[in-house]
């Protein structure tokens, strides 16, 4: 599952520094997912907030197959440290989570799954499932850290499966040593004339942060 939607919204007066996250979302968003946990290594539980705009006018009529309304809504990602007086903003980003729904891909579901913190680094965590009109199904990680004073994307997965055929695809990237290592020939059903085989690739993608308008060319 590959996005090439960029998202860019205009700059949202918000508190500096706050007691309490929820002062972190605009008039007219909503949290829609939200996890606690230390990402800068200061033994403070900082703020991992998913927020998407509640506007009408983004939920449009679909005439084709799949879902009767497309939710279009833009999403922002944003990242919240904790500090003695409350928490400061540490980066937010528009363009990686993609919107619930895709005016062009009415079958597709909500491709959003989930946001964690494991070992002070974050994982965004996507799934991709169509209703119609494919029989592919997804999953996508991305997992950052936080050095030198930004969120560096350090690791990327990608897995999929053909729901008829059993036919596994994969990949996984790992930014920091340049290398990916993809696995071909894996079966769901597990038949033993599929024997998977390993190949290591080297990346040629430059480093992503998170600071940054997200673009497919990082995969």
């Amino acid at each position: 599952m590959k996005r090439s939607i960029l998202i860019f919204l205009s700059c949202i007066a918000l508190p500096a520094c706050a007691a309490d996250f929820s002062a972190y979302v605009p008039k007219g968003w909503k949290i829609i997912k939200s996890v606690e946990g230390d990402l800068n290594d200061d033994n403070q539980a900082d703020a991992v907030l998913v927020l998407q705009k509640q506007d009408k006018a983004n939920i449009i009529l679909n005439d084709s197959m799949g879902q009767t309304e497309s939710d279009t809504n833009p999403r922002m990602l944003k990242v919240l440290f904790k500090q003695a007086d409350g928490y400061k903003t540490a980066v937010e980003n528009t363009t990686l989570i993609p919107p619930e729904s895709d005016k062009d891909k009415g079958c597709l579901d909500d491709p959003f799954s989930d946001v964690s913190i494991d070992k002070g680094r974050l994982k965004v965590h996507f799934e991709g499932f169509y209703s119609c009109g494919n029989w592919w199904k997804d999953r996508i990680d991305y997992l950052f850290r936080y050095q030198n004073n930004r969120f560096l994307l350090i690791g990327y997965s990608y897995h999929e499966y053909h729901r008829a055929s059993g036919k596994i695809e994969e990949y996984s990237d790992n930014y920091l040593t340049g290398k990916r290592k993809r696995t071909t020939g894996g079966n769901v059903f597990g038949s033993s004339k599929d024997r998977p085989k390993v190949k290591w690739e080297r990346l040629k993608a430059k480093p992503y942060y998170l600071d940054e308008p997200y673009h497919d060319s990082i995969e």
